[in-house]
């Protein structure tokens, strides 16, 4: 019979490669894990001002309605932002008239629920609004 071998650890002159920091979009990744509730645009971490249509889909088989919400980086509360109640598959699911709040970043929810009171993951952008 033959015994395992083990490889010797060799000590290395070189020190172990330093992360990068993340970058702009993996920081501002979007939380969509659910393929029926998605936004597409504007893309998070996007600075916006103004109206700004978010586009994207929701359509979840026997949707019921969908709603946003949003709050400032750090509030533990989202507010009510809009519920719409018609599936959306690729185009505008809302507009936002950001003048109603103040500059800063944010988070913004999309909530998808189905007729028997079911949801996927919300979908998840951060945004700034200047």
């Amino acid at each position: 019979t033959s015994l395992p071998v083990q490889a010797a650890a060799v000590p290395s002159s070189e020190s172990p490669p330093t992360p990068e920091p993340a970058s702009i979009s993996e920081r501002y990744a979007p939380q969509c894990l659910d393929p029926h509730a998605q936004i597409t645009s504007p893309h998070s971490g996007a600075v916006v001002s103004g109206i700004v249509a978010f586009k994207g889909s929701a359509d979840l088989p026997s949707l019921s309605y969908y709603k946003f919400e949003y709050r400032p980086i750090g509030d533990p509360d989202w507010r009510f932002l809009v519920e719409m109640n018609q599936q959306v598959t690729d185009g505008t699911l809302m507009e936002w008239h950001t003048y109603t709040v103040p500059s800063g970043e944010y988070e913004l929810r999309m909530t998808v629920v189905d007729q028997s009171g079911n949801y996927p993951e919300p979908c998840v952008h951060t945004v700034t609004i200047q």
